[in-house]
């Protein structure tokens, strides 16, 4: 898989992370929100090219 396929991993991991916090409890979703949206930026990074791949 390329780092793109990756980019789409990792954004539908983080949802479906977020939507079962949120689902589980309020309070979780909070806590669960930080490492969701540090894994969307990621994400993003990859799906656009930008994620610091080392030179071959």
């Amino acid at each position: 898989m390329n780092l793109r396929s990756w980019g789409w991993v990792l954004i539908a991991v983080a949802v479906a992370m977020t939507v079962f916090f949120a689902a589980w409890h309020p309070r979780a979703l909070v806590v669960g929100l930080a490492p969701a949206v540090l894994m969307c930026v990621a994400g993003g990074l990859m799906l656009t090219g930008r994620w610091p791949v080392p030179p071959r």
